[in-house]
């Protein structure tokens, strides 16, 4: 993990995460990415970099658990409200 990685536990959430801030804090961009079915908080770290290097990353785990692998469930609650659980 390179020194300017964070990753956290957020007890309020409960999500496992990870977080590296933007390389210059000018920079106003936060990418958030979700994984896929068994993937975890690091699998998409690269891929977020090589989008927009200097942005902000945030980078949860799937809470929900489905024989070991991990994931996001999406629950619709109205039109505009879409709730990751």
């Amino acid at each position: 993990m390179s020194s300017d990685t964070r990753k956290r536990s957020s007890s309020e959430l409960g999500f496992i995460h990870q977080f590296i801030p933007a390389a210059n804090r000018s920079d106003q961009i936060t990418l958030l990415l979700l994984h896929g079915t068994g993937g975890n908080e690091q699998d998409l770290i690269p891929l977020g970099r090589e989008l927009i290097p200097r942005a902000a990353i945030l980078s949860p785990r799937g809470k929900t658990n489905l024989q070991n692998l991990l994931y996001f469930e999406a629950v619709l609650l109205n039109t505009h409200t879409l709730f990751l659980i």
